[in-house]
């Protein structure tokens, strides 16, 4: 079971997806009362802004404000800013043929930290990337963003060169921990060679992932509110990780810490304990009894993943993650 918190102990939530493809939607947003989604793809030709707030962007996003050249390829979905590596990709079944140039065009595109203060939109609390190797570049945009509000970040990274001169998982990687974040999953998808043996019975390459952040509450307590840390415990239940969010609620219900009032603790307790009778809570209480209440027993992760991977296939017989 997921946790949820109505608005008054986690405010306004707002999600922003950088490569969103037409999606204007994601799970995690059900999960709170008050929640935005916010996407990003320069697809679309005109902004188009839901009944429900969202609102969709066509601009491509980077570091700077500026033109780029943009490489459209024959699967849209694996067009980037960045240049297939056509001589690696090839090496894989059937692949290669989805990243070649159908196009290059000039686009327009704009740094996070510029593009949503003059869009009247100040405050981000999780930044989803999917943008064919110019991730990083994205983060870099948005340096403002990741330092005060954002608190969880999921990303596409790249093993291997899938584009000439982009960023590797271990770039994003010591980019991100800069600013506090953790890692705590990584999914990993596999490529098959060409040469692979007609049984299958091969060991196959790491090529790309899809990273996710939290920030690390603890180390940044001066700066918490209320607001900010049920929004992660949220976020980190939404994605299993209930542990994380238990170790979020139990300093939050800490006799030494003011975040709450004492009401606001008592019905934390009560949300926690489905609608039990609130009690005093001793350590063991809260580490077995109210773990065990709040989340069950699943060992779910990843709850509602909208997978949005550019190379897809039905049969999926070129390619697998773990």
């Amino acid at each position: 079971m997921i946790l949820k918190l109505p608005s008054s102990f986690t405010g306004s939530f707002n999600y922003v997806d950088c490569g969103a493809r037409g999606d204007l939607s994601n799970p995690l947003l059900s999960v709170f009362e008050n929640s935005r989604y916010i996407g990003f793809d320069p697809g679309l030709t005109m902004p188009s802004i839901k009944e429900d707030s969202s609102v969709y962007f066509p601009v491509a996003l980077a570091k700077e404000t500026g033109l780029v050249d943009f490489y459209q390829t024959k699967n849209l979905n694996c067009s980037s800013i960045f240049i297939p590596n056509q001589g690696f990709l090839d090496r894989f079944m059937q692949v290669g043929e989805f990243f070649e140039i159908t196009e290059t065009l000039t686009l327009k595109a704009v740094a996070l930290d510029d593009y949503l203060p003059a869009q009247g939109i100040n405050n981000v609390d999780f930044v989803e990337l999917d943008t064919q190797g110019s991730e990083l570049g994205i983060l870099q945009g948005a340096r403002n963003l990741l330092s005060s509000g954002v608190l969880g970040v999921r990303v596409e990274v790249e093993f291997s060169t899938m584009y000439h001169d982009q960023p590797l998982f271990g770039d994003v990687d010591s980019y991100l921990r800069q600013f506090g974040f953790m890692l705590f999953d990584l999914e990993r998808y596999h490529l098959r060679r060409k040469t692979a043996p007609v049984d299958g019975l091969s060991r196959e390459q790491i090529v790309w992932g899809q990273a996710l952040y939290f920030k690390d509450w603890e180390n940044d307590l001066a700066a918490s509110t209320k607001q900010s840390l049920c929004k992660l415990a949220v976020i980190a239940s939404f994605y299993g990780f209930h542990s994380y969010a238990l170790e979020i609620v139990e300093y939050l219900l800490g006799n030494d810490v003011k975040l709450l009032s004492s009401k606001e603790k008592d019905q934390l307790k009560e949300i926690c304990n489905h609608g039990a009778p609130v009690q005093s809570l001793t350590l063991i209480d809260r580490i077995f009894g109210l773990y065990k209440r709040m989340f069950g027993s699943s060992k779910s992760s990843f709850h509602g993943m909208n997978e949005k991977s550019a190379i897809d296939s039905s049969d999926n017989s070129y390619f697998w993650k773990d």
